[in-house]
């Protein structure tokens, strides 16, 4: 969980492109069956990876269970399931969900819009700076000589753990590096992931 005074090293990316949204629910009583799908650079190779959502209820009245999926070049390299009984009560509880005022319309505002302006952030220079302290802040889990660590246990060589650190770091120095938010709350954040060529999946570089 990243604590509310460290909200400003990240921001979240809430204006994503090409936003698609499938299955528009007829009536409040209708069974729930929505697939919402985003693209973004999550592996920084230049094609927008897709992120797909999928909801899944009874109806609006009954705990959603849903999916994430982030498929790169059609293969998936994070999926993540999830059953929201045991937090659907607190839609109703004021403040729960900011910017609307009762249980339909903020598990509206929670699942269609803001679940995924959760999910996918966009990292900035005080990350960057962060990562290359010395000595290392106790929030952050993977400093750049971690992630090179990691690179060389997996059977990379020297130069290729530099090449990949160094754009790693002007990536988020620039802020054109996106990353996942791991724990998809409406009450915290963090881990937060960032890819990792080479290693092939997604690094924890943030947690409280």
């Amino acid at each position: 969980m990243i604590k509310k005074t460290l909200f400003g090293l990240l921001s979240l990316a809430c204006i994503l492109p090409l936003t698609v949204v499938s299955g528009a629910q007829p009536d409040k009583n209708s069974p729930v069956d929505r697939i919402i799908t985003r693209e973004v650079d999550l592996t920084r190779d230049g094609v927008a990876e897709k992120v797909v959502l999928h909801l899944r209820a009874e109806s609006i009245y009954k705990p959603f269970r849903w999916s994430l999926d982030v498929l790169s070049k059609g293969k998936s390299i994070w999926h993540k399931e999830q059953n929201d009984a045991r937090i659907d009560e607190f839609f109703s509880d004021p403040g729960y969900v900011t910017g609307c005022g009762d249980y339909v319309t903020c598990k509206e505002k929670w699942y269609f819009k803001d679940l995924l302006d959760t999910f996918i952030v966009k990292l900035d220079l005080n990350l960057d700076a962060a990562l290359n302290a010395r000595p290392r802040d106790p929030e952050v889990l993977a400093s750049y000589d971690d992630i090179r660590a990691m690179i060389l246990k997996k059977g990379g060589s020297k130069s290729q753990a530099d090449t990949i650190v160094r754009a790693l770091r002007k990536a988020i120095s620039e802020g054109k590096a996106y990353a996942l938010n791991l724990e998809i709350s409406t009450v915290a954040y963090g881990p937060i992931a960032i890819w990792v060529p080479v290693l092939e999946r997604f690094v924890n570089v943030w947690d409280d």
